[in-house]
């Protein structure tokens, strides 16, 4: 397994500093680092901004029940 990843692809390095870092293959983009301080905090933030307007959409126009 590659040093800072867990078994769900996850990285966690409490040493590396860098709040956003490569993933394990650069070509793919970047990953969080969950061990930073506000690791968890970036996350959270980036899934309420994709579930919010996707919620906020759907509780304005409802799909039809007819």
């Amino acid at each position: 397994m590659t040093p800072g990843y867990d078994a769900l692809g996850f990285y966690h390095d409490p040493q590396d500093q860098r709040l956003i870092v490569p993933k394990r293959n650069p070509a793919l983009g970047w990953t969080i680092n969950l061990s930073h301080p506000y690791g968890a905090l970036l996350l959270i933030a980036m899934l309420a901004a994709a579930i919010v307007p996707l919620s906020l959409a759907f509780m304005v126009h409802p799909l039809h029940r007819g």
